[in-house]
């Protein structure tokens, strides 16, 4: 398994985050001091944390003013990669490598808490009436692209689906077995993305079917969709990062 330099951050954060934990609990009984409640100390508090906020504007002011590289960022710090041409990196979640898919033989399930069940062939995806509409992939790599992406809204399948009452959630699967789940009501504003910019996707970019969660990171993006499973419990029920 091939672990990216990103993925070893995370993964390296989740214990520094235990131990910060740790930290907070062995000194709370610092809180029983009286010198730790005086007027003094509340006062240099705010008085620094308002100077960092005045710097803070400070920089972002000269940044703009200078156009330097950083007033390209988003608020989440990523730099935009391929606005014009559609040429943004082709990145995968640790050793998420797809096998090659024939298009003639692949097909979408969407089962679970549902009453009709369905098997749905890529021709028969792509007749559809095509929905697009522009959202931005922000990539923890650091990286974000806005594009047109179209395809089929996720809930014209999932009311054809006939989901259930009891339904809460969805999990979205990649042929790789990569998944992540989402709540119903975000799932309903989700497209299934079969091209972009007026093209079919790259296999790199997740042919034939790619989901487009515009408001999540691109770690939520899954690539190479072949599966849609309503589920009757929440959407929390799953790592916070993916293990795939």
């Amino acid at each position: 398994m091939r672990i990216s330099y990103v993925s070893w951050h995370i993964y390296l954060s989740i214990p520094l985050m235990a131990f910060m934990l740790w930290h907070a609990w062995k000194m709370r009984f610092i809180f029983r001091l009286p010198e730790s409640k005086n007027r003094g100390v509340f006062l240099k508090t705010a008085v620094f944390a308002a100077a960092g906020l005045i710097f803070w504007q400070i920089t972002n002011q000269v940044r703009r003013s200078l156009e330097l590289p950083g007033v390209k960022r988003r608020f989440t710090g990523s730099y935009p990669r391929g606005l014009e041409d559609g040429n943004f990196p082709v990145v995968s979640w640790i050793a998420d490598r797809p096998p090659t898919i024939d298009p003639a033989s692949w097909e979408l399930t969407i089962d679970g808490a549902v009453n009709q069940p369905k098997r749905l062939s890529l021709e028969a995806l792509q007749a559809r009436q095509q929905t697009g509409y522009e959202a931005t992939l922000d990539c923890t790599g650091g990286w974000y692209t806005t594009q047109n992406w179209e395809g089929v809204a996720l809930s014209e399948l999932l009311k054809e689906a006939e989901i259930r009452e009891t339904a809460v959630s969805i999990t979205v699967t990649s042929t790789t077995g990569y998944k992540r789940r989402f709540s119903l009501k975000e799932a309903n504003s989700y497209l299934l993305a079969t091209r972009m910019r007026g093209n079919a996707l790259s296999k790199g970019h997740g042919y034939p079917l790619r989901l487009v969660a515009h408001d999540k990171r691109g770690v939520e993006w899954v690539k190479w969709v072949n599966k849609i499973t309503v589920n009757t419990s929440s959407k929390h029920w799953q790592s916070p990062l993916p293990l795939q």
